[in-house]
């Protein structure tokens, strides 16, 4: 259970920073996470990695999805998919505060041997972004998210989580690189893998695919 538990954490890094994409802008993104597990009874760890989309629908809405996998672990799968909204909007790229709030979901499959089983995860972030002069991004994102796991052999169960993460989004032409660190916690007394403390290091990658079609495009772009 505690695979599981581990590979449904919630993605640090996916749903990029508290700045929204313009109008009719598509990125491509990828990215790969690693992350540390300390609970009772046990430690592990991972590396996971994946590939998404996102598209802006208007210049305060942004969609995304992703799928991905478990690196050197062949029976894992995820997908994912989120709806981002911007709640306040920077005067410029080099200045000011973006701040949005999202909603996501996430399913995780892992099959073979002793670890077969499911995780559905929900989180929700607050992502906010201080802009820099040089049109980089400094991003606090605290979350809270749940976790319903089931594997075979034990009862279902709920895990509900709490965290934060912190990253620096930079922006070297159409691309995004943005390093994140993050933890999430949990301690639910019915779970048998209890006081759960996740650790995790992501980087992320994005590909700006053109200005999309907003008529509020600002100057700096």
């Amino acid at each position: 259970m505690v695979v599981l538990a581990l590979a449904g954490c919630a993605s640090i890094h996916g749903i990029q920073t508290g700045r929204t994409l313009d109008k009719g802008q598509f990125t491509a993104t990828s990215g790969v996470e690693v992350g540390y597990v300390t609970a009772r009874p046990l430690r592990t760890g991972m590396t996971r990695y994946d590939l998404g989309l996102r598209y802006g629908l208007t210049d305060d809405w942004e969609v995304g999805a992703r799928v991905g996998g478990w690196a050197f672990v062949i029976g894992w799968a995820q997908v994912g998919a989120d709806v981002k909204r911007r709640l306040v909007r920077a005067p410029s790229d080099r200045e000011g505060w973006d701040v949005s709030v999202a909603v996501a979901a996430s399913w995780d499959g892992v099959w073979g041997g002793w670890a077969t089983g499911q995780a559905v995860t929900g989180q929700v972030p607050l992502l906010v972004s201080k802009n820099l002069p040089n049109r980089s991004e400094l991003v606090f994102a605290p979350r809270v998210a749940v976790q319903h796991i089931r594997s075979r052999g034990a009862h279902p169960i709920t895990k509900p989580l709490i965290g934060a993460s912190f990253g620096w989004a930079l922006h070297p032409g159409r691309f995004t690189l943005y390093p994140t660190v993050g933890v999430l916690l949990s301690n639910n007394p019915a779970d048998p893998v209890s006081q759960l403390v996740t650790w995790q290091g992501g980087f992320g990658l994005g590909y700006d695919f053109g200005p999309g079609t907003s008529p509020k495009k600002r100057a700096e772009r």
